[in-house]
């Protein structure tokens, strides 16, 4: 109903014009609720600041809600906002689809999203603003001198018809979905109006509603996450009419037995807080002995979703994220913990806890080796399954079995890393490789080689012997050490320590298989005199030295780190920081259990490597 303004202008009278039902409106769209509805009238200016919501029903199933400021929704703009999301098939709309629109119905702003479950009911809706439009309008139409004033009161009648009118349209509109999908998605929270919209498509309804039946607990997840794996391989075995069985076990790492023991139990039995993480809780379940899992005993899972709560509690984050958490759950689980037994479970040691979990982030990195995948799809499965390799080889053990190996594999990594810690240090740049592994004396004892390894030691040095090492030419000199293009030796007094003179290398170029040539570029005593007979005496017998084996093993170590450094930057350091990390681990587990580790997390690769 509408009454005459003032100026001829028709306006709103009655309410219940606030909200529109379309049907068969298009060859897309099967049913519409439109707020505010067509009927309405309302000035132009009072509709420039409302919000025009519209919530659709598409003919193949799925159900979207859009909304645009200051404009309202036909008929035809809804068939047009239908066309392109039946050809943007199932992914969200996008920005390019929304611009689209825009420009299409001259729209600024459009918000195209699956509705919450509270957008379905109408209780997000904002009645309020358009009680106020509508009040002034019947205010404007009726004259009056009060200049379009209206109570708070009048407001809230207006909102209270409205909401009843809108609450009526919207039951109506959920009677036309489809009520099976309906059925099987109220366990799913706001997260069911879309997993309706994946149960509703026509061309898939059946096969994905008898997945819903037989495996819930993966229902939201494949609907909502399709970008991931195992839910992608998971959503197009579905579509396709393919077995899961084999699909789930082999993409999760779980035994037939984990796959039946979650077959048909029904959200409220095993629990929402797993709808996020289905497949923590398979590979939970895959470390409990099969007699012990919940299966479908329905206090079982109680017990476990109290084990669970009690550990993340404990620990102050989520069970997947914890290692020493799993375990815990496993072994009171194992240990046949009642009801009554949760609270009392012994509480998780917090010493071993960061000891272990160090442990188990170490033997990811070394033995998994992540790889540099381009696809970041690909990297995050790759990732997951070497992840899950490494949880599984650890969960074979008990805690303190793990705890024992973590505490020797610190120990073993401590001393490896004392061992590396100058030439981590050198390719950091923090000092110089030396010339030689060790201070060399000479045979007569009256001269000793000592390494220059850092810049105070350079500065020092020039300082003494008064040359150019600690003056102008300080700094081309310390960039040339660190980069390994020079090494420095101070010949001092067997007795004293006291420099006599200062002598200057090049390592020749690498060459495979082949020695390295050491060059003496200069020798000089202090103020650059020449140096007296017992240096040059002992550089001769230096010469000879730097061809020894464990002189060249140790420069072609030193050389070929600090000039992987200047080619391939901070990956070359952390390459070696790895491999620190690798001689430890190797040393803990032995040859033949870190070799069958490493096979499984080539397995888990799709790709066999060399070793590091």
């Amino acid at each position: 109903m509408v009454a005459a303004g003032t100026h001829g202008a028709v306006w709103a009278e009655d309410a219940t014009d606030a909200v529109g039902e379309l049907h068969d409106v298009s060859d897309a769209v099967a049913a519409a609720v439109v707020f505010p509805g067509p009927a309405l009238v309302l000035p132009t200016s009072t509709m420039r600041n409302l919000s025009s919501l519209a919530v659709l029903r598409l003919r193949r199933g799925r159900v979207w809600v859009i909304s645009v400021i200051g404009y309202r929704w036909t008929a035809e703009r809804l068939a047009l906002v239908a066309d392109a999301l039946q050809a943007h098939g199932e992914v969200d709309p996008d920005a390019v689809l929304l611009n689209r629109l825009s420009d299409q119905l001259g729209l600024p702003n459009i918000r195209v999203a699956r509705p919450t479950m509270s957008e379905l009911d109408g209780t997000a809706w904002n009645v309020r603003s358009l009680a106020v439009a509508v009040g002034l309008a019947r205010v404007f139409a009726s004259g009056s001198a009060a200049g379009g004033a209206i109570t708070s009161a009048e407001v809230d009648d207006l909102a209270v018809e409205i909401r009843s009118t809108l609450s009526d349209a919207m039951a109506r509109f959920r009677s036309g979905l489809d009520s099976d999908a309906l059925e099987r998605c109220k366990d799913y929270g706001e997260s069911a109006p879309r997993v309706y919209n994946y149960l509703v498509i026509t061309e898939h309804r059946r096969n994905r509603q008898q997945f819903a039946s037989v495996l819930p607990l993966f229902l939201q997840a494949v609907a909502l996450r399709s970008d991931e794996s195992p839910y992608r391989e998971m959503r197009q075995a579905v579509d396709a009419g393919h077995p899961l069985a084999a699909l789930v076990c082999r993409t999760i790492g779980v035994g037939p037995s984990v796959f039946r023991s979650v077959v048909g139990v029904p959200i409220d039995v095993c629990g929402s807080r797993w709808l996020d993480s289905p497949v923590a809780l398979m590979r939970l379940i895959n470390s409990i002995r099969p007699e012990r899992r919940p299966g479908e005993d329905p206090a079982r899972w109680v017990i476990l979703n109290r084990l669970v709560e009690k550990a993340e509690t404990l620990i102050g984050r989520r069970i997947e994220q914890s290692l020493v958490a799993q375990m815990w759950v496993r072994d009171a689980m194992h240990a046949g913990a009642g009801t009554c037994a949760v609270g009392s479970a012994s509480d998780i040691d917090t010493r071993a806890l960061a000891i272990v979990e160090d442990f188990r982030e170490v033997l990811f990195e070394v033995v998994g080796g992540r790889q540099p995948l381009h696809a970041k799809s690909a990297r995050r499965a790759t990732d997951d399954g070497l992840r899950q390799v490494t949880d599984d080889w650890l969960l074979r053990r008990t805690r303190r079995q793990l705890v024992t190996l973590a505490v020797q594999w610190r120990d073993a990594y401590a001393k490896a890393k004392d061992s590396n810690a100058n030439l981590i240090a050198c390719m950091h740049g923090e000092l110089y490789w030396p010339l030689l592994p060790s201070p060399f004396t000479s045979t007569d004892g009256r001269r000793r080689a000592v390494p220059v390894v850092s810049r105070q030691q350079l500065a020092d040095l020039g300082s003494t012997m008064a040359n150019c090492l600690g003056g102008s030419h300080a700094q081309s000199y310390d960039a040339a050490c660190r980069s390994g293009a020079t090494f420095l030796l101070a010949l001092v007094d067997g007795e004293s320590g006291a420099p006599r003179s200062t002598a200057e290398f090049k390592v020749g170029r690498l060459r495979e298989g082949a020695g390295l040539v050491v060059e003496v570029v200069q020798h000089t005593a202090r103020r650059n005199a020449a140096p007296g007979p017992a240096c040059v005496t002992m550089m001769h017998e230096l010469t000879r030295h730097v061809e020894s084996q464990a002189v060249q093993r140790h420069l072609r170590l030193g050389v070929t780190a600090v000039r992987a450094v200047r080619r391939q930057g901070a990956v070359a350091i952390s390459s070696a920081e790895l491999e620190t990390r690798l001689r430890a681990l190797k040393q803990v587990l032995g040859d033949q259990l870190f070799e069958d580790l490493w096979q499984r997390c080539e397995q888990a690769r799709g790709s066999p490597g060399a070793l590091l």
